[in-house]
């Protein structure tokens, strides 16, 4: 199961993330300081609203496919009048921002058409994950990056004048590329023909707590460079994005495990021991993945920024705390068995609340006097903060017996190579090159014994 994971949704999730990497780096080169400022605001933006107008719908899609077997058809039947309501409702809302931002109608009619096109295709998108539609969930994905990456190499090779607004407007086309493309892919599927009793669907109601943890989650993820602009230049606030973005290499590693773990959760969670076993081994397997990925990405982080962005100044002090904040999210995501459960999710909300206040009063402390370096500390403390008390509350829900001696040979085993490879080899790259070496040792000495499932 592990392994068909690398081989479906993770390939759409590695060229997902990887077009968003190479993006960043063309926009970094084709837009100006003060516009590349700009552009990291306005885009997690739009995300937002397009989740707030699903209203969880995403998730419940997920739970009534993969958990209580509807089918396909009806579990879109069920919010089929509910979407139609939201995407008028996004448009409206969205539409009405940008032109109090930017008092130009064809830019908000483009961010509005933006972010229903988003909203429509994560819902899709959801709708597939929870039914295994891999084949049409890789096509779509694949469909909307391509033609990103395409459309800025042009403009970057040929060094083309533009308008601000082409950038947002490339990124509107691909989404309703993207969703005409999925409902095409669908048609020709003879999979979602599986015919269900659907009786008394709560979809919805699962959906909503889970809905307003990824509200709450996309605001911690970005309030950070939002409150940094208040006190910084735009120019500083696309530096500090552009670390972020270097970051979020992690996700070639935490989005495909991400997409796959809700649907391993609901078929594991029923097991004769309760998971026990598959999720303490899985969460050795995990951890190791996840620290030995992110320790890669911090010895070669000074090559690659200046492949990225060569005009921003790399900052080992904030891109370390930037790096562990991503670390301690990737971590949560194994440890949190419990507060998924059905009837639980209202735990996930509460402690997002709890995270995002500290890290507001954190941050509002600290950016006037230390910037960009206190916004990526104060968000390393709220990350391991979201850690500790997810970890508190899905054990004292559902209580797995991890094996915390092999967490801790684990963790040891890739701080002491990680120390090795920064003191004693200068080359960043070549010191990366040496890591993953000691990585692929640890793997085949370790497979038998802490990771076999």
């Amino acid at each position: 199961m592990f392994k068909s994971l690398f081989k479906n949704y993770a390939f759409a999730t590695i060229v997902q993330s990887g077009v968003s990497f190479v993006a960043a780096g063309i926009l970094a080169r084709i837009l100006s300081p003060t516009q590349l400022g700009e552009w990291v605001l306005l885009e997690p933006l739009i995300l937002l609203v397009a989740q707030v107008g699903l209203f969880g719908a995403n998730h419940g899609i997920i739970k009534l496919i993969a958990k209580d077997n509807i089918s396909y058809i009806d579990a879109t039947k069920y919010f089929e009048k509910f979407i139609r309501l939201s995407v008028i409702f996004v448009a409206v809302i969205s539409a009405t921002i940008f032109y109090y931002k930017k008092s130009d109608f064809i830019v908000s009619i483009i961010f509005g058409g933006w972010a229903v096109s988003e909203g429509a295709l994560l819902f899709l998108l959801s709708a597939a994950r929870g039914a295994n539609f891999k084949s049409v969930y890789i096509k779509t994905v694949w469909i909307k990056s391509i033609f990103i990456l395409s459309i800025l190499i042009f403009i970057f090779s040929f060094d083309l004048k533009f308008d601000y607004f082409v950038i947002p407007l490339v990124w509107a086309l691909a989404s309703i590329i993207a969703v005409f493309s999925f409902l095409i892919l669908i048609r020709g599927s003879n999979k979602f023909t599986k015919i269900s009793n659907p009786g008394e669907i709560r979809g919805f109601y699962y959906g909503v707590p889970i809905f307003i943890s990824a509200v709450i989650a996309a605001i911690i993820g970005n309030i950070d460079r939002y409150m940094l602009s208040i006190y910084g230049s735009m120019a500083e606030v696309g530096a500090y994005a552009m670390m972020v973005k270097l970051v979020s290499a992690m996700t070639l590693v935490t989005a495909p495990i991400s997409l796959w773990w809700p649907t391993v959760r609901f078929k594991n969670i029923d097991n004769d021991d309760n998971g026990q076993d598959y999720f303490s081994k899985m969460t050795n397997r995990l951890i190791a993945l996840f620290g030995f990925s992110a320790a890669g990405i911090w010895l070669s982080a000074p090559f690659l920024i200046q492949v990225l962005a060569p005009g921003v100044d790399y900052s080992p002090s904030i891109f370390l705390g930037l790096l562990l904040s991503v670390y301690f999210y990737a971590i949560a995501i194994p440890i949190n068995i419990g507060s998924m459960k059905d009837g639980k999710t209202h735990w996930i909300p509460f402690i997002l609340v709890i995270s995002l206040c500290v890290q507001f009063l954190i941050t509002l402390s600290v950016v006037e006097k230390w910037g960009g370096e206190g916004v990526a500390w104060a968000t390393a403390f709220t990350a391991f903060l979201n850690f500790s008390l997810q970890f508190f509350v899905s054990q004292n829900i559902h209580h797995i017996n991890f094996d915390y001696k092999k967490i801790l040979i684990i963790n040891s085993y890739i701080l002491m190579s990680l120390v090795f490879c920064n003191l004693l080899i200068v080359n960043s790259i070549f010191s990366a090159l040496v890591f993953i070496f000691l990585s692929m040792i640890f793997y085949l000495k370790a497979k038998k014994s802490f990771f076999k499932l």
